[in-house]
């Protein structure tokens, strides 16, 4: 499995635990800067995106938001 689908696993679980709470919202925000600021950079720049994911993943967010995150992801890989 390559980074872009172990990326794309988390958002999956971020959807499914998803609980409308504002306050990770902009955590939300932080990934998705990283996603795009990261796009065309190394692995290991990737991997620091995967780590924000892995932060917000155990707290709630909008459901709208997560889906905003796996539009980053698609159209980073």
């Amino acid at each position: 499995m390559n980074i872009s689908e172990l990326i794309k696993t988390d958002i999956y679980k971020l959807l499914e635990e998803c609980q409308s709470d504002l306050d990770v919202i902009p955590q939300v925000i932080a990934l998705l800067e990283e996603l795009y600021l990261r796009r065309q950079e190394d692995e290991e720049k990737i991997l620091q995106a995967q780590y924000i994911l892995d932060k917000i993943t155990i707290s709630s967010t909008a459901q709208d938001i997560a889906s905003l995150c796996m539009l980053a992801v698609e159209d980073d890989y």
